[in-house]
C-alpha cells in the first residue's frame, strides 16, 4: 500500500515539460499586456488627443511670439470668445455680425477670394481687425484704399551663404520703451531687426507702451467720415480704423502688440492699448480668432493626418496597425502543449529506397528483392517438389492456369539474373508478381 502511494504521488508531481510550458504560458502574457496597453491609448485618443504647439503664432503658441495670453486674457474677460477653424472662403456665414473676427499676424495673409468673402461680411455689418506680421508687413486689401506697407529695404535674393537677412517668427526681447529714437526703423538696415518706435494713441493717451513694427499704413487720403487713425508713429500711422459699408476694419501694421512677449512686459501698458484695439471695432463682448490661416499657412506633411477632420481615421489606422501588429506577434488563445516529434515511418524508408534504385538505373536489384520476398511469403523455399501445391490456390484466385503461374514466375526468376535489366522491363515483371502476391493474401485469407 505505501509503495502504492508513492507511485501515485510521483506520477502528481510536475514535469519538467508542464513548468516549461507554465513558464512560456506566464512569459508570453507580457507581450499581450503591453499590445492591449498600446491599443487602449489608441482608442483614447478620440475621447482626448495632446495639443501639438506649432511654429506659427497663434493662440494655441504659449512662445514668445504667441497669442495665448491674449486669448486667454478674453475668455475670462468677455462674454464670448471663441477660435475659428472654418475656411473663410465659406465659413463666415454663421458667424454673429456682432463679433470681432481677429486675423492677428496669420501664417498667410488671405486669397483674393477669402478677402472678397470678409469684406462682404463686414459689408453687412461685421467687425474686422487685420495685425499685419510684424517682421513682414507688406499687406494690401483688395477694394480698400489703406494698405500696410514695409519700411525695412530687403535685399533682393543672393546664393546661399552671401549674407541674406536673418528673421525670426518669435520677436526677439524688447530693446526698449517709447525712448527709443524717432527715425530708428524708417531707413532700417536690411539685417537689422525690428526695434521699438514711440507712438501717440487716442485709445489710451499718455500710457507708456512697446511698439515694434517694421510697416507703417500707407493711405493715399484719410477721410474722417470713412477712416480714423488710432495709433500713430514718427513714419506713419500705425493701426487705422476703416468704415466699410455697414461695418468696421482695424487695420494695424504690427502684430507685436498682441504677442505674449508684449503682455508680458509689466513696466509698459501694452495689454491695455491690445484690448482696446480689439474693442475699436465696435464690440467688446463677442471676440473670434481665426486660426485657418494658420492651419492652411504652415508646410505639413504629417501634421495633416492629424487634423481635426482626419484624425478619427488616422487614429481608426492606428488601431488597426497595432491589432495587425499583435495578432503577428502572438495569436490568440493559450499554448498549446508541445507536440511529439513526428517519426519516419517504413514508407519513408521504402520510397528513399526506391529513388535511389531509380537514379543508379538498377531494375535487377529491385527484381531480385521483389522476387525474394515474394518466395519467403509464399514459403516456396522450402516446397521443394510441392510447389504446384503451393501454387494451386493462387491460380485460382489469380484466374490464372498453374502453368501460367509458374510461367510468370520463372520469367522474373530468368530476368532477375540478367547483367543489366531496363527499368521498364523491370517494372512489368513486378507488375506481374504483384497479382500473385494480391491473390496470395486472398488465398490465405479465405
Amino acid at each position: 500500500m505505501h509503495k502504492r502511494i508513492l507511485e501515485m504521488n510521483e506520477a502528481l508531481k510536475p514535469t519538467d515539460a508542464t513548468l516549461t510550458n507554465r513558464s512560456l504560458h506566464s512569459t508570453g502574457r507580457m507581450p499581450s499586456v503591453l499590445w492591449l496597453a498600446a491599443l487602449a491609448v489608441a482608442l483614447g485618443l478620440h475621447i482626448w488627443f495632446p495639443h501639438i504647439d506649432s511654429a506659427v503664432n497663434d493662440t494655441y503658441n504659449v512662445d514668445v511670439g504667441g497669442r495665448n495670453a491674449l486669448y486667454q486674457f478674453a475668455e475670462r474677460r468677455m462674454g464670448y470668445v471663441d477660435r475659428n477653424h472654418k475656411p473663410l472662403a465659406n465659413g463666415l456665414d454663421g458667424l454673429d455680425g456682432d463679433s470681432t473676427l481677429c486675423l492677428l499676424g496669420p501664417a498667410r495673409y488671405p486669397s483674393p477670394r477669402e478677402w472678397q468673402a470678409l469684406l462682404n461680411w463686414v459689408n453687412g455689418g461685421g467687425k474686422l481687425l487685420v495685425a499685419a506680421r510684424w517682421n513682414d508687413a507688406d499687406l494690401t486689401i483688395p477694394g480698400i484704399g489703406p494698405r500696410v506697407k514695409s519700411t525695412v529695404v530687403k535685399k533682393p535674393f543672393t546664393l546661399p551663404g552671401a549674407g541674406k537677412r536673418k528673421k525670426s517668427a518669435n520677436p526677439p526681447p524688447s530693446g526698449g520703451g517709447t525712448n527709443s529714437s524717432a527715425g530708428g526703423t524708417s531707413t532700417a538696415d536690411a539685417e537689422q531687426a525690428a526695434v521699438a518706435v514711440p507712438v501717440s494713441t487716442t485709445l489710451a493717451p499718455g500710457a507708456d507702451f512697446t511698439w515694434k513694427t517694421e510697416g507703417v499704413v500707407d493711405a493715399p487720403s484719410f477721410d474722417p467720415s470713412s477712416a480714423e487713425v488710432l495709433v500713430k508713429s514718427a513714419q506713419g500711422p500705425q493701426a487705422v480704423r476703416i468704415h466699410h459699408g455697414l461695418g468696421w476694419i482695424i487695420l494695424v501694421a504690427s502684430d507685436f502688440i498682441f504677442s505674449n512677449a508684449a503682455l508680458h512686459e509689466r513696466d509698459h501698458r501694452n495689454g491695455v492699448l491690445a484690448v482696446k484695439l480689439l474693442e475699436a471695432a465696435g464690440t467688446a463682448d463677442s471676440i473670434v480668432f481665426d486660426e485657418s490661416l494658420n492651419e492652411t499657412g504652415t508646410p505639413r506633411v504629417v501634421g495633416v493626418l492629424l487634423d481635426p477632420a482626419l484624425r478619427p481615421a488616422t487614429i481608426q489606422l492606428v488601431a488597426l496597425i497595432i491589432l495587425f501588429g499583435w495578432r503577428g506577434n502572438r495569436r490568440f488563445g493559450g499554448l498549446l502543449p508541445k507536440s511529439s516529434l513526428a517519426r519516419h515511418d517504413v514508407a519513408d524508408h521504402t520510397n528513399s529506397l526506391g529513388n535511389l534504385y531509380y537514379k543508379a538505373h538498377h531494375g535487377t536489384g529491385v527484381l531480385r528483392e521483389y522476387l525474394d520476398q515474394l518466395k519467403t511469403e509464399l514459403r516456396l523455399r522450402f516446397a521443394t517438389g510441392h510447389e504446384r501445391r503451393v501454387l494451386l490456390p493462387i491460380a485460382e484466385k489469380a484466374h490464372m492456369s498453374l502453368d501460367e503461374v509458374q510461367g510468370v514466375l520463372a520469367g522474373a526468376d530468368a530476368a532477375a539474373r540478367k547483367p543489366k535489366l531496363s527499368r521498364r522491363e523491370s517494372a512489368a515483371h513486378i507488375r506481374k508478381l504483384s497479382h500473385l502476391r494480391q491473390a496470395a493474401r486472398t488465398a490465405g485469407r479465405s
